[in-house]
């Protein structure tokens, strides 16, 4: 299974600011000379099977054409061509297998130099450390989010992308996910700590990263804003005293709401996630607590942790998605954990 990941890149230099928009110009050139390529074989071809060019052909014809069309250019590397020779087969593809009136596909344009967001595709030798990445023309660049990339991978569609403000790198990475064999019984509890256990064995924990946590603290520092800038307007009036309600503060509540949304993006696409990897399953049997029991639970008072984790809202999420699937559902009164004896 690939997985993706984006961080935002710490471009500190002018130097490498325009090395990237140099690139971004490059791979802009070589896919319109690609989409030319295209279109010429497209009018002289007489094969109806190979109406368009394949990823060998057009890459043997990129690099023989090179001095041709390209004599200004000195940032290109062979990565580049071989993921503009992809990307261009692939949109020729999808064209050609969809041609209808009612089809979503058009016929792949060229990239404007107006309208171009400076962004550029790659498979070069790109290597991820903790706090930054290395690349063979750019060279070291730091990267805002520390630990986020996993190390010693090999990575797939290297694509740097620019916002209008920053630069951002996104890549996937093979990675084996290990399945539970779920097939059977599936006993679902949770302990004090907010942790979830499927068969003994704890959940993913988003509440854990770096991503989620940063979030968090500029969630608790906006807080702490907005309450300093509360007390400080606070005015008297007729009934006695009130708050006014400034400029400053319509923004921190537009920041804060803006934060709060994202979190609840993360812990939603999270919770997801984990509830499908055990509905994916389809056990035959489902074991956890009654709603009597997380009932008692929500009156006696969630802990802390449970509150932060949203633990009943996964439980419930997980729940839902294994009964659709067809399993039967058994609802005990006391902690299945207690039966499994988990950790």
């Amino acid at each position: 299974m690939l997985k993706s990941y984006k961080v935002k890149l710490k471009v500190q230099s002018k130097k490498q600011s325009n090395a990237l928009k140099s690139l971004a110009g490059t791979y802009r050139k070589i896919y319109n000379t690609s989409i030319d390529l295209q279109q010429y074989w497209l009018d002289y071809s007489r094969n109806p099977k190979h109406y368009f060019m394949s990823k060998d052909t057009l890459l043997s014809f990129l690099r023989k054409a090179r001095p041709y069309y390209f004599p200004f250019v000195k940032t290109m590397d062979n990565g580049m061509l071989l993921s503009v020779a992809s990307t261009s087969k692939e949109s020729f593809q999808r064209w050609f297998e969809n041609l209808s009136p009612f089809s979503t596909y058009r016929f792949p344009k060229y990239k404007s130099r107006k309208k171009d967001n400076m962004s550029f595709k790659t498979s070069g030798d790109v290597k991820v450390f903790y706090d930054y990445i290395t690349i063979p023309k750019l060279g070291k660049i730091k990267l805002w989010e520390k630990g986020y990339l996993p190390q010693g991978k090999r990575y797939s569609d290297i694509t740097f992308s620019h916002d209008g403000k920053d630069w951002f790198i996104s890549l996937k990475v093979a990675e084996v996910t290990e399945q539970q064999d779920l097939k059977g019984t599936v006993y679902i509890d949770f302990d004090q700590k907010g942790t979830i256990y499927v068969n003994g064995k704890s959940l993913e924990d988003i509440t854990v990263s770096e991503s989620y946590k940063r979030k968090e603290r500029k969630q608790k520092s906006l807080e702490k804003k907005l309450k300093r800038q509360s007390i400080a307007n606070i005015v008297p009036s007729q009934k006695g005293v009130k708050t006014r309600t400034s400029k400053n503060m319509i923004k921190v509540r537009k920041a804060l709401a803006i934060v709060k949304n994202k979190l609840s993006n993360l812990r939603k696409d999270s919770f997801k996630k984990q509830a499908n990897l055990v509905a994916r399953t389809k056990p035959e049997k489902l074991v956890c607590l009654s709603s009597n029991s997380i009932r008692k639970v929500r009156n006696s008072g969630l802990t802390r942790t449970m509150r932060e984790k949203h633990t009943l809202d996964l439980f419930s999420m997980i729940v839902k998605k294994v009964a659709l699937v067809g399993a039967q559902v058994t609802r005990l009164e006391v902690p299945t954990k207690r039966l499994l004896c988990t950790p």
